[in-house]
């Protein structure tokens, strides 16, 4: 597991790579970024999750995946429990609580998580990963804005019509519906959408790279204890929580991984782009995003060495 984890990674990484370089020499500027972000999220990301659920041959791993549905949705209630208990532990500022705490609590699924498991486990990790960043997305916009906006004073209104018209939840529930109807896209229809589909992971790290590139106020990070705390709570504690807590009951290696490798994803790039959003420290959630990033690299694969 950890050789295979290891060089996906580091696949991973070089992509990245490239992203950073394009966004440093000028080739992508912050508004093609932009762009792409949300190509990626409303188009690529709904054709990776058609994929999945077509190519899913045997119906118990999908029966498999809804019945994980409450340890999915553990994945960020407890990281949002842990957030609030650190920061109250490490007094933090009630103007950055709200920036940790979503930090803690919603891991990269999209751009990492879909990435990480498509390279390591292939269309079943794929699935299981979508399915996550379907509770991610639920959980993200509403409670989440909540969350990252605490000790503002923001006028924030939920609207779960919206949320479920976002264009991957809405393809989510078309692509499990298809699945459960044995409905079969037509070849001619479904080639361009496996074409879509597989643009999803380099496209997500060339983004994430040009993302990282434009990251300041390094400073902070090299001067601030409170940062290394969070740092650790979200590449190891929770991984190994999870790790502790599952395994006794999970026997099945996959299930396992699946678990324990998504909460051990860096914090979700869209902490930064809320916080951009809602006039927040965006110089901290950036930070924070670029941190667990860089450091994910080293911890993804050692977590990866208790499976």
């Amino acid at each position: 597991m950890f050789a295979i984890v290891s060089k996906s990674i580091v696949e991973l990484f070089l992509c990245m790579a490239v992203g950073f370089g394009c966004q440093k020499k000028g080739l992508l500027s912050r508004e093609t970024v932009k762009g792409l972000s949300a190509m990626l999220i409303n188009v690529n990301m709904s054709a990776t999750m058609v994929v999945a659920m077509q190519n899913i041959s045997d119906p118990g791993q999908f029966k498999t995946c809804v019945e994980f549905l409450p340890v999915e949705a553990a994945i960020f209630l407890v990281g949002a429990l842990v957030g609030f208990i650190t920061c109250r532990l490490l007094r933090i500022d009630k103007k950055r609580m709200g920036i940790y705490m979503f930090g803690l609590t919603f891991p990269n699924v999209g751009y990492m998580g879909i990435p990480v498991l498509t390279q390591v486990f292939g269309t079943e990790g794929t699935m299981y990963a979508a399915v996550v960043n379907l509770v991610f997305n639920l959980f993200a916009f509403s409670f989440g804005i909540k969350m990252v906006c605490m000790g503002y004073d923001r006028d924030i209104r939920i609207n779960f019509i919206s949320i479920i018209k976002t264009p991957v939840i809405f393809v989510t529930f078309i692509a499990v519906a298809l699945f459960y109807f044995s409905v079969r896209i037509p070849d001619m229809i479904e080639k361009p959408i496996e074409l879509l589909a597989g643009m999803t992971t380099p496209l997500s790290m060339i983004i994430l790279g040009a993302i990282m590139a434009g990251i300041e106020n390094i400073k902070f990070l090299l001067t601030n204890y409170k940062m290394y705390i969070m740092l650790f709570m979200r590449l190891l504690l929770l991984p190994l929580i999870f790790f502790l807590a599952l395994r006794p009951f999970v026997h099945n290696q996959l299930h396992l991984s699946v678990f324990v490798l998504l909460p051990a994803m860096p914090a979700g790039t869209l902490l930064s782009i809320m916080a951009n959003r809602y006039d927040l420290d965006d110089g901290l959630a950036s930070l924070f995003v670029f941190s667990t990033t860089l450091l994910c690299l080293l911890t993804i694969p050692a977590v990866s060495l208790l499976l």
